[in-house]
Parts: structure tokens; sequence; C-alpha cells
């Protein structure tokens, strides 16, 4: 930029070995003179509306690992490549939940923007000073008071000073202003197992929630890892329901419907070995595990 004004922006894709121009440009100037133009591409954060092994688990079943940072409500995603966050958030979708919240921050040296995501879908967007978003929709999707995200919306101020109040009335990690500086990610690495490694590491249970959290499925998947006695007494006395029902369907099914029979004989065979399987004791912890792991956990944990 020129002492009267004039300006002079050099993208690489407007001259022929342009990245080779960008930077013998960029040796010539002092590194406090540059600056990124705004609309140049910025990749983003993204935060999922996630606990933070719902979004491992979906990281282990891509093809892509990822660090996470997580404070109990909102997990962001530090994944590796440069893709911009809505691809991350597709792939991630289909496991955490096509209707899960997400937002993805870009931050320049000027202004702010948030995409409001369910699951991979944008479903608003606002950039502070320059495009207005939908409060209400916001606090929907984020569960806070209306009043709390209209304030946030309205805020005016520097970068930095916006990211912290939308830290503060969204529940945001508190690292995510680092994160957007470019600061290292610390926290749960999580590398790319494939389908078939991220299958077997959430059946062997990898990607179990922590005790004394999770809804009713997590729990069961607790348990159907770690088995413990009364556990394995309720599956047999189901697994011997399931086979009296397989039996009868056998010796008496003919006067039922074909799809209705076929319906039946299905549910119940899986049922039967699902039970037969959660019958298994469970498997022993290497000598060297904690104390606290080799314990047989009781009905109440």
């Amino acid at each position: 930029m020129g002492r009267e004004g004039f300006s002079l922006p050099v993208s690489e894709d407007d001259w022929r070995e342009g990245a080779e121009a960008v930077a013998t440009l960029r040796s010539a100037v002092p590194a406090e003179l540059q600056v990124v133009d705004d609309d140049a591409a910025d990749d983003g954060l993204l935060l999922l509306r996630a606990p933070a092994h719902r979004v491992a688990e979906a990281v282990a079943l891509g093809s892509y690992g990822a660090t996470l940072v997580t404070n109990g409500e909102w997990t962001a995603v530090v994944a590796d490549g440069d893709r911009p966050a809505e691809a991350v958030a597709d792939d991630l979708s289909a496991v955490v939940g096509r209707r899960t919240t997400g937002i993805v921050l870009r931050r320049t040296h000027v202004e702010v923007e948030y995409v409001l995501l369910r699951g991979a879908k944008p479903v608003d967007r606002h950039q502070w000073g320059v495009t207005a978003g939908d409060p209400k929709l916001l606090a929907e999707a984020v569960d806070r008071p209306e009043s709390h995200t209209s304030y946030l919306l309205g805020v005016a101020g520097s970068p930095v000073e916006v990211i912290a109040h939308a830290v503060q009335a969204l529940g945001l990690p508190q690292e995510v202003p680092g994160l957007l500086d470019g600061a290292p990610a610390t926290g749960q690495r999580v590398e790319s197992r494939g389908i078939l490694g991220g299958v077997r590491a959430s059946v062997r249970g990898d990607f179990a929630p922590p005790e004394g959290t999770g809804h009713a499925l997590d729990r069961y998947m607790r348990l159907s890892r770690t088995r413990p006695r009364w556990f394995r007494a309720v599956n047999a006395a189901a697994a011997v329901v399931y086979g009296l029902v397989v039996w009868g369907l056998v010796m008496w099914g003919e006067g039922l419907p074909d799809w209705r029979f076929v319906l039946f004989a299905v549910l119940c065979g899986l049922g039967l070995a699902n039970a037969l399987w959660d019958t298994r004791p469970p498997r022993r912890p290497k000598d060297d595990a904690p104390e606290a792991l080799r314990r047989e956990p009781t009905p109440t944990g």
C-alpha cells in the first residue's frame, strides 16, 4: 500500500509461477508489514456440541486423524490436512449425528465470522459488522437464552474482544482463542483407523464415555464391555427366553403369515445371539493394569 492509499494485492493465482513471486515479495518485505487479505481462504475452526468420545469414534472411523480439545459440552476438532472445517464436519456427521449442532469460527485481522451447522448443513451465518445472523436460531441450537445470543451478535470491538465474548456466551472451550491464533492443539490425539479398525475399536470399548456419563446406549455399551456378573446373569436368562421363542416358532410357526414369521425369526435370532455374546466372562485385564481396572464393577458402579 502506497503513501497516498494506492494498493496492489498480490495473489498466487493471478501470476505465472505465482507461488515463487509471492515468496520473493515476502522475503523482500519485513514480516510486520505483511498482511493477508480478508477474503483469503481460511479453513476455520470446527466446534461440535457433542462429547469427545463420540467425536473420537467418528474421527477413528474416518480417513484423517485429529486433535480434540473439549470442555465437556463442546469439542473443538483440529483435523489433519488443509481442509475447510465444513468438509471435516461432513466427514464426522454420519457418526456424531446429523442433528448435531456445530459452529465454524473464522477470524481475520479485522473481522470474525461464524457458520452455524446442523450436522454438516449450514443453517445460518453471522459476520460481525457485515452480515447479521439469527439470534433466536443460535439460541435454540446452543441451548442458551436468546438475550445472550442477541447481545453476542451485537458486540462491537476487535476480533480478540468478539472471540472472548463468543467463548463466554456460548460456553466454548477456553482454548478457542489460541487455536484461532494458530497455537498448537494440546488435547486428545485420535488417529484414523479406517472403517474396519474403527469398528473393532468401538466394539472393544475404546470410545466408551466416562463412568456416570452418556446416554442409555452409551451405558449399555459400557456394560457390554465390562460384563459384570449380574449383567451376564440377565443375559443368560434372556438367552433362555429367546431360545424358547425360537423353538416355538420352529415348532408352531407354520400358521403365521410369511412376513411375520420371517420378522419374528430374525429378531429373535438376533436377540439370542446378542444375549449369548453378552454372557461371556469379561476379558481379564493385563497384570500391569491399574487395580481399579481389574475390579469387577457392581450394579451401582
